[in-house]
């Protein structure tokens, strides 16, 4: 009976200790969770990211998204930043992540026309840094992007969640 105990016991430790892991994974919406290396790190390359593929490129590959560490203008100091690749991109800071389901009417008009305006010190920053407490973060996490890409003329929403030490965790899913 004590035997059958124990197997029974380290059968049920089997069945609930197995999880997914994977630091990119989905939940059950279908929203894709993507957390990027440490791009900070000494001799990282930057993190560069294919939304038709749904993974991790290199710089040689097709990527639409990219997270770099760039020097800063008349500085001897680099900063991270979200680079954009062959891609449209719009801000929406008025409505939530979930409740966007379809491309925005209004996309066209809102597209951000100056990619650098996402970079380090751009109107529309998305990691920034606080000199008051020296750290960097992601600037206005609540503000949702839609990125269509041109390759299958997709479009996707984007939310940069957190960055912290070089690592970034950003969402997407695909719109209709």
């Amino acid at each position: 009976m004590k035997q059958l105990f124990i197997l029974i016991t380290i059968f049920s430790f089997f069945l609930t200790g197995c999880e997914d892991n994977d630091p990119n994974s989905s939940d059950e919406n279908n929203i894709l969770l993507i957390t990027t290396h440490d791009i900070d790190a000494a001799g990282a390359s930057g993190f560069y990211f294919d939304f038709i593929s749904g993974g991790e490129t290199d710089s040689t590959g097709s990527w639409h998204i990219s997270f770099q560490m760039l020097s800063v203008v008349g500085t001897t100091y680099k900063m991270p930043n979200v680079v954009l690749g062959d891609i449209s991109i719009s801000e929406y800071t008025n409505v939530s992540y979930d409740d966007i389901t379809s491309t925005p009417e209004t996309f066209l008009n809102d597209n951000i026309q100056n990619p650098s305006d996402l970079q380090y010190g751009g109107v529309s920053e998305v990691l920034a840094y606080d000199m008051q407490i020296h750290r960097v973060s992601v600037n206005n996490a609540e503000r949702v992007f839609i990125v269509r890409e041109p390759i299958n003329n997709t479009t996707y929403k984007v939310q940069f969640i957190e960055y912290i030490s070089g690592i970034t965790t950003f969402k997407y899913d695909a719109l209709q």
